[in-house]
């Protein structure tokens, strides 16, 4: 399965979940949000997983600077290391300064190998080799039902983090302003005769009601009493409406909609 389906680190996640106990979940959930030390060199430095607001916000190389903006509200920190994206970056918001230290054991890298972060007294984003061979195999003894797919994504043909930033932009922003439902078009229920209400809004209809105006005392053929246009329809759906419109509104709608021709007759 792609990235652009699902994750990886999801399943692994509660896969991971099964594996341990009680008490170290209890020593995992003492674990605070966010913890800011001294870092000789940078000065005050807030770590967190994923953004300082929250535990699974991902903050990522492409974030714009609006968003990032948002992100980092309320932060007095000059320099702020995240992780969760398992993709390195050092980049700058005015005096600010976000970093991603990267990932051991997940790393979405284009290359495998322990991603890590050295600070003191600069920013130091560093890789280093270790046995694959190996790790492949212990990682395959473990059951994980995921593993494949792991190993395929981290380690045997490793994604471009390029590639990996934008789908976690693109999922964030999508989680932070989710599409609303389309609505389908308001049909009117009022009962005047279709006929009536296209025939009317016609050059013809114009007329007649300026002739009632001049001579309200005449007497002038009841456009209601007209056949129903008849409407050739094509095969372009259109939500919420069904059969023929019960309003003109709606049918020129439907006639803009599926480039349909209306033609009434007098009877």
């Amino acid at each position: 399965m792609s990235l652009e389906e699902e994750h990886p680190g999801r399943r692994a996640a509660a896969w991971a979940a099964a594996q341990i106990g009680p008490a170290q979940r209890d020593f995992l959930a003492s674990f605070a949000p966010t913890v800011e030390l001294d870092v000789g060199g940078l000065g005050r430095t807030l770590f967190c997983h994923g953004s300082p607001r929250s535990d699974d916000e991902a903050v990522t190389a492409v974030t714009p600077e609006k968003r990032l903006q948002r992100l980092l509200d309320g932060v007095e920190a000059p320099v702020v290391v995240c992780g969760h994206t398992h993709v390195q970056f050092d980049r700058r918001l005015g005096e600010r300064r976000v970093v991603n230290a990267g990932s051991v054991g997940m790393p979405y890298e284009g290359r495998p190998g322990a991603h890590w972060l050295l600070l003191g007294p600069d920013v130091d984003l560093r890789r280093t080799d270790y046995d694959l061979d190996a790790a492949i195999e212990r990682l395959r003894a473990t059951g994980w039902p995921g593993v494949e797919e792991f190993l395929k994504n981290s380690f045997l043909e490793p994604m471009h983090p390029g590639r990996v930033s934008e789908f976690f932009e693109r999922q964030a922003q999508e989680a932070e302003s989710p599409r609303r439902p389309r609505r389908a078009p308001t049909v009117s229920t009022r009962s005047r005769p279709v006929s009536a209400s296209l025939e009317d809004r016609s050059p013809a209809g114009q007329d007649r009601r300026c002739r009632r105006q001049r001579d309200p005392g005449r007497r002038f053929p009841d456009s209601s009493r007209r056949s129903t246009p008849r409407l050739r329809t094509c095969s372009t759906s259109y939500p919420g409406v069904s059969g023929v419109a019960a309003d003109a509104h709606a049918s020129r709608a439907v006639a803009k909609q599926c480039n349909v021709t209306l033609r009434s007759r007098c009877s």
